[in-house]
């Protein structure tokens, strides 16, 4: 109990600012030693968070027995969100239930846009999940703080997975070798996708890849977006090119986020 307290000295935290997450799990066993452990943690000012709510066991009973905060409702429900009238409907009674007893509730396992959707639809306050962001180091959740915004994972196909989910026609052209300039032709390419930093695209034209940038147009429809990228390397036969200009990077992204997503 007093190593929170020191902690919180420590790094000069307000108590209000750290959640402590508990499992339905570890509740199970009733064990007093739990129950005044959570009093005094909340006493002191810090938030309590109920994770895998709904998963089993005696959720309710928690909620009354236990100082909680937040309800953070099991991942196992937006597995089926989408299709599943019986998980939406407990959902919509999750959300009722914390509304009377004035507790935060955010959904886990959000990994889709569909699911995101629903959740809207059902007036979920808050998500958590791989939809916009695995796990990352603190540097670059620093960079995503800086950018004040983050976008999908599947909008821009982030996945971990080696299957482009976009093919989106483009042309290339070479600007600059070894500091010298060129006035070359366009080629054409495939983007595939992209991330805050690199564009992923793919061409039957050899192109170098170092001390080289290259000026990047890709259309869909009535849209036309472009960039310049220095290419890094390449990735299951596709170039990595990173961009030279956030400002940029920003526009693929909202490009990208634009698209229809196809699976």
């Amino acid at each position: 109990e007093h190593h929170i307290e020191r902690m919180l000295s420590t790094y000069q935290l307000a108590p209000e600012l750290l959640e402590l997450e508990i499992t339905e799990a570890a509740l199970i066993m009733d064990d007093p030693m739990t129950s005044r452990t959570l009093e005094y943690v909340s006493r002191i000012g810090v938030r309590i968070a109920l994770d895998d709510f709904g998963k089993g066991y005696s959720s309710m009973v928690y909620l009354q027995r236990y100082p909680i905060n937040v309800i953070k409702i099991d991942r196992q429900f937006a597995t089926h969100i989408t299709d599943d009238a019986k998980a939406q409907a407990i959902v919509k009674s999750i959300l009722y239930m914390a509304g009377e007893f004035n507790l935060t509730v955010v959904a886990e396992g959000i990994e889709t846009l569909r699911q995101l959707d629903t959740f809207r639809t059902l007036n979920c306050p808050s998500i958590q999940g791989y939809l916009f962001s695995h796990p990352v180091p603190a540097d670059v959740m620093e960079s995503f703080l800086l950018r004040e915004i983050l976008y999908p994972i599947e909008a821009c196909s982030l996945s971990s997975d080696t299957v482009p989910r976009f093919s989106v026609s483009g042309k290339v052209r070479m600007l600059t070798h070894h500091t010298q300039s060129f006035e070359l032709p366009f080629s054409d390419i495939e983007a595939h996708r992209t991330s805050t930093r690199a564009l992923y695209f793919s061409t039957k034209t050899s192109l170098p890849l170092s001390d080289a940038t290259f000026e990047i147009r890709l259309s869909e429809g009535l849209q036309l977006v472009t960039c310049t990228v220095t290419i890094t390397g390449q990735q299951d036969e596709q170039y990595i090119g990173e961009y030279t200009n956030p400002t940029e990077a920003e526009q693929i992204m909202r490009f990208f986020q634009s698209l229809r997503y196809r699976p």
